[in-house]
């Protein structure tokens, strides 16, 4: 934790800035996040990754272009980039995900933070599309910063699933990467299968969390982690704690 906290630039700048509004910040831990270092222009563009792999890339490529024409577009400026995350939430809708209105387009509060994340920084907001004879069969939403793609989320056409899409646009959008001076993606959340194909790294993560300076912000500050850290803080508390839970346990 130390480690990200003190080399991060953005956890400095947040936890300068909570201090000097008098928020009280507690950084946790937040597991391990997978993310691919990706290779050099000129180097093979899936270096490191499995033979089985690369070949059902390969068969489903093939197979999904017996369909019809393959297009992959990304959309930077910002009229290409609504018309495209319109695309997205339409994608991301379809099949399951819209039948139980969990798709992001029908969940305010998820709506809201990627429509924020596109007014905010357009400009650091990738939105590529991979379609399929004129149809958009997946979409995915990339913010981007430095050299690194975040990858927020992918979205797909169920009825296209046999043909992995998210699969076969991830592998467009690193080849994009790589030229366009790209050096990571970053998978963002927990580990899945179909990251793990990637062949990524894991990484630390951490949770920021601001408690605000009212009297609901400190209740919930000393409630949750105040006593907490302050009995860190005390010589031999740890140590007496776990004595304590201890002699708790049934034998």
């Amino acid at each position: 934790m130390s480690w990200v906290v003190d080399q991060t630039p953005t956890m400095q700048w947040g936890l300068r800035v909570a201090r000097e509004l008098g928020w009280s910040p507690v950084v946790l831990e937040g597991g391990t996040s997978p993310w691919r270092r990706l290779p050099r222009r000129g180097e093979p563009w899936d270096s490191g990754l499995k033979s089985k792999f690369k070949s059902n890339l390969r068969n489903r490529e093939k197979r999904i272009g017996a369909l019809g024409e393959v297009e992959f577009t990304v959309a930077r400026d910002t009229q290409d980039l609504r018309a495209a995350v319109r695309t997205f939430y339409d994608i991301e809708a379809r099949g399951w995900k819209g039948e139980e209105g969990t798709a992001v387009t029908m969940q305010e509060g998820a709506r809201k933070l990627f429509d924020g994340l596109l007014r905010g920084a357009p400009e650091q907001t990738w939105v590529p599309i991979l379609s399929v004879g004129g149809k958009p069969v997946a979409a995915q939403f990339l913010r981007v910063w430095a050299n690194t793609m975040f990858l927020l989320k992918t979205s797909f056409d169920p009825e296209y699933s046999a043909y992995s899409p998210g699969q076969l646009i991830t592998a467009r959008v690193i080849r994009y990467g790589i030229e366009n001076g790209m050096e990571v993606l970053d998978f963002l959340g927990a580990s899945m299968p179909w990251k793990t194909d990637w062949a990524p790294e894991e990484r630390p993560n951490v949770q920021l969390v601001f408690c605000a300076p009212s009297p609901a912000g400190r209740y919930t500050y000393w409630t949750r982690f105040g006593f907490k850290n302050g009995v860190k803080k005390v010589p031999f508390a740890v140590p007496l704690v776990r004595r304590l839970r201890g002699l708790r346990r049934p034998r």
